[in-house]
């Protein structure tokens, strides 16, 4: 028996009511759900970044479990720690390494940061900060890094290194430096984090392509020392040359939100291909903003727009790059987590 048209159309459009209706109330108990506020800030990442972000959901309550391995806290003039520091802890970043650049603001810098359990205190004679130090100064210097070091007043040796360009001091002065902070951290038992840049070679500037090179020196040295102590290669981009003789002796190489950069195409290139359990990130704060808020003052929370940046990049699982991330900044900073 054909049952009459009306009747058809009747169960089509109360079909359709009914579907119409279900979606409403999914919709509503979806709104209803309570998520932690880790798990709301992440939500809320990904609905503002849909081209950048993940594919990893995070509807079942999973966090991206981060650590910033390398941002300048204090020198975030653009919001109050305290602030910078809440939006970390929403952004589910577990730790934070705040570098230091002379021994002289580490007592400053501890008292600033002093109550946030989430931020290690990094301590060193940076390179690019020793410009008008003669030996003695510098052997000064070195022995108030050592005090601390010896009291457990910081976390880290970071950051320390070769800094190559047109006004540099002196190599062989840096290269001392070097040394004796790997040794201070050799001795202590702190990881070791590594400002390295050099002048990139060019076809016009002859004197740039006879320059050395700030990685491969580092590389040689450490692979010379044969530490037992974790060592980074901080904010790495050099090239796939570079990047190998880091490796090879045994550094960890981390990226900053400079990988994101649209034309940085040979950095992405690195990053897609190295070891997996070798990479880092960091956002380098209050510089280099990765590639979707580029130009804005650099903050803890955008390392996640550099997470899932190489979460595209990699051929692995989203949620096993984020896993082995966190696994790999815990080995790297020596951080019980």
């Amino acid at each position: 028996m054909n049952t009459p048209c009306h009747l058809v159309f009747a169960n089509i459009y109360y079909k359709s009511i009914k579907d119409r209706l279900g979606l409403k109330n999914e919709i509503e108990n979806n709104s209803k759900k309570r998520y932690s506020p880790i798990v709301e800030f992440q939500l809320k990442f990904q609905a503002m970044n849909k081209d950048s972000a993940s594919s990893n959901s995070l509807e079942d309550g999973k966090v991206w479990k981060s650590v910033d391995t390398h941002c300048h806290l204090s020198l975030c003039k653009h919001m109050p720690v305290a602030e910078h520091v809440q939006k970390i802890r929403e952004a589910g970043i577990s730790f934070v390494l705040d570098p230091g650049l002379d021994p002289s603001d580490i007592a400053q810098r501890a008292e600033q940061l002093a109550g946030f359990k989430e931020v290690l205190l990094g301590g060193a004679v940076a390179p690019h900060y020793i410009q008008e130090s003669s030996r003695e100064d510098l052997q000064a210097k070195l022995e108030l890094l050592e005090d601390y070091a010896a009291q457990k007043k910081i976390h880290a040796i970071a950051e320390i290194g070769l800094d190559i360009t047109e006004n540099s001091p002196p190599l062989a002065l840096q290269e001392w430096l070097l040394k004796e902070q790997l040794h201070i951290a050799e001795r202590h038992g702190l990881p070791a984090a590594l400002h390295l840049r050099t002048r990139q070679p060019s076809h016009e500037n002859k004197e740039a392509r006879l320059s050395p090179n700030a990685y491969v020196l580092a590389a040689k040295m450490l692979a010379k020392l044969a530490l037992s102590v974790p060592v980074i290669s901080h904010c790495f981009s050099g090239t796939k040359e570079d990047a190998d003789a880091l490796l090879q002796a045994g550094a960890y190489l981390s990226f900053s939100g400079m990988v994101t950069f649209t034309k940085n195409k040979a950095l992405q290139a690195i990053a897609a291909s190295m070891p997996l359990e070798k990479m880092l990130l960091e956002t380098d704060a209050p510089f280099l903003a990765p590639q979707p808020v580029r130009g804005k003052p650099n903050s803890s929370p955008f390392i996640l727009h550099t997470l899932s940046f190489i979460q595209k990049l990699r051929p692995e699982d989203d949620v096993l790059i984020s896993q082995q991330l966190y696994k790999n900044s815990c080995l790297a900073l020596k951080i019980m987590a």
